[in-house]
């Protein structure tokens, strides 16, 4: 196995975009907004990511669930699967599997049942 340096340099670009957003956040106050909350006032299952996120890297646990309890509840598989996807993905490995394939689906499953559950069970 070999390191994919290209990869690799390309993780770390998306890092840093993603470390000055966090930056511009904290600094500016400019976030971006979702899409489908202003155009269909839906909040998908991905809205409140980002003060989800922020919160998360200031340990501030209970802001983060507020923020987004279905990416807080998910994060037992969440992390671990992004890790070994993103690892097989620098090493040009397929990321398959049982376990790889049973957590993906697993993790739209739930992303499915969250986005309805916040619009239309008021979660």
């Amino acid at each position: 196995m070999k390191l994919d340096r290209q990869r690799l340099k390309s993780l770390g670009i998306l890092l840093l975009i993603g470390f000055a957003y966090y930056l511009e956040t904290q600094t500016l106050g400019f976030r971006l907004g979702c899409p489908l909350y202003q155009f269909t006032g839906l909040r998908c299952p991905a809205c409140g990511l980002t003060r989800a996120c922020i919160a998360f890297l200031q340990l501030r646990f209970a802001d983060a669930a507020g923020a987004n309890w279905g990416l807080t509840l998910s994060l037992p598989v969440l992390l671990p699967w992004l890790a070994v996807v993103i690892y097989r993905w620098l090493y040009r490995r397929p990321a398959k599997g049982k376990w790889t394939k049973a957590a993906g689906m697993l993790l739209v499953g739930w992303y499915i049942l969250w986005g309805i559950g916040r619009n239309f069970l008021g979660l």
